[in-house]
């Protein structure tokens, strides 16, 4: 036996397997540290250019008897680019959203306004002064309007034309209506000239989108109780008032302090259109009031909860004794009859509906109650004189509570 060859080849044999051993670790070591590297994430770009929804407008296509006091309503398919969306407040129509009577030779001053909750994709255009009698109007959305994306419209589109109601059947309705929607929106702080909103108002709770809800529920109770064409001034006001707290549900308000400043607004502002049609009632204008109190205080039932139910009842009375300063009362039938014949109203109306409240129940009702009073009376135009004697006007006239 060779043994040098014997040795030989057991000395070969761990080289040969050492080599092996060494060659598969650093194919592992290679393959853990350099991994294989995973592919990048596909991005989907949008290239879908938006269009106007057509089941979304408001009036509708092809409308007649259209209210001259109207707002158009339109809405995309997919979230828009709100600084694209442009109105103009002269006759020229150099802008994206255009409403004309003569082929868009010239516009209608517009303001507009977006409802941010529905993803920028539903917008109202507001003409600053009514529109002609018996005329037909076009409305033009540009094909510079653009989505979130940047795609623009793929043309010019004219997706609604309506014509306003001749001038010989406008109603009584549909002229206090008009006069309640000029109210709310400078209630709101909105300008009927222009779309700009005071900045004292801004963030309050009178928005266009707020103002519009009010509105559709006004005119929906107003057609389910059949008064469209009805002269009877106090069922038509506590239809608004019924009408306007469903509102509310429409825009779901939620924060019952907003509730309570937006129903002072509504109350007060329903009152504001009493004045000049005296010939449709004969009550007493402080009756009128109270029965829209009772109203008020019932329709709560069932629209807010018992615990908001107080400050919403002192959200109405804030709104209603604000009111009187408009009315023409005398300083002293104000204060020592009609807002004791008010508040004595609306205890009872509330004790008649919530009459299984308890003592919480009660006690914060008249605290908001209180403090509705003195606001609402803080802000008659005649306050500061009146202040003064302020004593002498509550003794003779709480005393009947």
């Amino acid at each position: 036996m060779n043994m040098s060859k014997h040795v030989f080849n057991l000395l070969l044999i761990p080289l040969i397997l050492g080599t092996l051993v060494v060659a598969c670790s650093s194919d592992e070591t290679s393959e853990s540290s350099s991994p294989v590297p995973e592919p990048d994430p596909v991005i989907e770009v949008d290239n879908t250019k938006p269009n106007v929804v057509a089941n979304a407008l408001v009036p509708s296509n092809g409308s007649t008897g259209v209210l001259i006091g109207t707002s158009v309503k339109f809405a995309f398919d997919e979230p828009i680019d709100v600084t694209s969306v442009t109105t103009a407040d002269d006759f020229t129509c150099g802008a994206t959203v255009q409403l004309s009577a003569n082929n868009f030779l010239s516009c209608v001053p517009m303001r507009s306004d977006y409802d941010a909750r529905n993803d920028n994709r539903s917008f109202t255009v507001y003409p600053v002064d009514y529109l002609d009698y018996n005329t037909k109007y076009e409305l033009k959305i540009k094909e510079w309007i653009k989505d979130t994306s940047g795609n623009y419209l793929p043309y010019d589109i004219i997706p609604l034309v309506f014509t306003t109601v001749p001038e010989n059947t406008v109603t009584f309705v549909d002229k206090i209506l008009v006069d309640f929607e000029n109210k709310l929106r400078l209630a709101g702080g909105y300008s009927l000239v222009n779309e700009l909103r005071s900045v004292d108002r801004k963030g309050e709770g009178l928005t266009i989108t707020v103002i519009d809800s009010i509105l559709k529920g006004v005119r929906d109770e107003l057609t389910n109780k059949s008064l469209n064409n009805s002269d009877d001034l106090i069922k038509v006001l506590e239809s608004m008032l019924t009408g306007s707290i469903k509102g509310l549900d429409i825009a779901k308000i939620s924060d019952s302090t907003r509730r309570k400043e937006i129903l002072s607004d509504i109350c007060s502002e329903l009152v504001a259109t009493i004045p000049g049609r005296e010939k449709f009632y004969t009550e007493n204008k402080s009756e009128i009031v109270k029965s829209l109190m009772n109203t008020g205080v019932s329709e709560l039932s069932g629209k807010v909860t018992n615990e908001e139910i107080p400050e919403a009842i002192g959200g109405l009375l804030q709104g209603f004794i604000l009111s009187l300063g408009t009315l023409e009362f005398s300083e002293l039938e104000r204060v020592n009859q009609v807002i004791p014949d008010l508040l004595k109203r609306t205890i009872i109306t509330a004790d008649t509906v919530y009459s299984s409240s308890g003592n919480t129940f009660w006690n914060t009702t008249i605290e908001h109650m209180s403090s509705a009073m003195v606001s609402g009376m803080n802000q008659w135009d005649d306050w500061g004189g009146m202040e003064s004697k302020w004593d002498d006007h509550l003794s003779t006239g709480l005393t009947g509570i």
